[in-house]
């Protein structure tokens, strides 16, 4: 029987650095990363490096492992490296933050979205956005190299066992009502994407149904230290769950 073990972000923190589990394990946490825990042997450790927010993990019908940073919205393979674990980058970004990320894999979804990629995004694409993973190696990857401005897309051939995502989905069209009054066109290829603009996708999962479960936080308010922890805006009422089927 395969052992099976939980994953765990830590993200960065203001207040703590230690975890307490389930029968008096205590783990003090130096950084940000990912850990594993292992339910019958009961114990945790560090598994790789994701700064600062690791917001998503997912597998796919492959075993192949991958990580989203929710701060910066970048999404990463992560892969074996000797005896650790090593991430490279799994696409090009385009959206950030990102709290949550899944991998299609239900009979209720048609074939062509079969092992396609989805990431959750809450501020700039108000949606679920979805990626082709390109796994059989030799794909054309194109990356930017360097920083603003002086960035340059650099474009490679992906190597057996590379994964590599490429937009995907449906095109997208919302009317978007701006604090001005007036309204606006959004368009974008995707899976979901909402015109409302307290939608805050916060997690993605598929249930024992097939059906994919997505959270809507449903929240004016998305910082934490930008704001008061007081503020009367922090909606604690509110919030909605859709399901795909």
């Amino acid at each position: 029987m395969a052992r099976m073990a939980e994953f765990i972000g830590k993200a960065v923190s203001f207040f703590s650095t230690t975890m307490n589990i389930l029968g008096g394990l205590v783990l003090r946490l130096p950084a940000s990363a990912m850990y594993r825990f292992d339910p019958r042997r009961h114990t945790i450790a560090f598994h790789a490096s994701n700064s600062p927010n690791p917001h998503g993990i997912a597998f796919d019908y492959w075993g192949y492992h991958y990580a989203t940073d929710g701060t910066g919205g970048r999404a990463y393979q992560v892969y074996p490296h000797g005896n650790s674990w090593k991430m490279r980058s799994l696409l090009a970004k385009e959206v950030r933050p990102v709290p949550a990320c899944e991998v299609v894999s239900s009979d209720n979804f048609p074939d062509s979205m079969q092992g396609d990629f989805l990431i959750c995004n809450t501020i700039g694409f108000l949606g679920v956005k979805q990626y082709k993973l390109h796994r059989d190696g030799d794909f054309s990857m194109s990356k930017k190299s360097g920083k603003w401005e002086n960035g340059k897309q650099v474009t490679s051939k992906s190597k057996f066992g590379e994964v590599w995502g490429t937009p995907h989905g449906q095109k997208l069209s919302v009317i978007k009502d701006l604090a001005s009054g007036s309204q606006v066109q959004e368009e974008s290829v995707g899976f979901m994407l909402s015109g409302d603009k307290n939608f805050r996708p916060t997690d993605a999962i598929f249930g024992e149904d097939g059906a994919l479960y997505v959270s809507d936080w449903q929240n004016v308010i998305i910082g934490h230290m930008q704001h008061n922890v007081r503020d009367p805006n922090r909606d604690e009422k509110h919030g909605r769950i859709y399901r795909f089927h």
